[in-house]
C-alpha cells in the first residue's frame, strides 16, 4: 500500500460515525484515567463511590463500556470532576 493510499484509507474511515464514537469514548477514558491519577484515586475507590463493580470501571477505562452521557457524567463526578461536551465545527483538509 502507498502513502497515497493510506491517507485515503484514513480520510474514508474519518467519514464513518463509528469511528467518531470510539474515538469519544477513549477520549473520555484518558481524560478520566488522568482525573483518577490527579486524585490518587483507584478504580476500586472509584468503584465503592460509584456503588459499582471494579470490573466495570476497568471497562469504562478501557472504552468498552456502553457509556452514556448519564454513565459518564457519573463517572466524572465520582472521580471528583465533571464531565463538559462541546461540538467543534469539523476542520476541512
Amino acid at each position: 500500500m502507498s502513502l497515497n493510499d493510506d491517507i485515503l484509507w484514513y480520510r474514508q474511515i474519518e467519514q464513518n460515525d463509528d469511528y467518531w464514537i470510539e474515538s469519544a469514548k477513549i477520549d473520555f477514558a484518558l481524560a478520566l484515567d488522568r482525573l483518577l491519577h490527579q486524585q490518587n484515586l483507584t478504580k476500586r475507590a472509584l468503584a465503592e463511590r460509584m456503588h459499582t463493580s471494579p470490573a466495570y470501571i476497568t471497562k469504562a477505562l478501557r472504552g468498552d463500556a456502553n457509556l452514556t452521557i448519564d454513565s459518564m457524567v457519573r463517572l466524572a463526578r465520582a472521580a471528583g470532576g465533571e464531565l463538559h461536551l462541546h461540538i467543534a465545527q469539523r476542520s476541512t483538509r
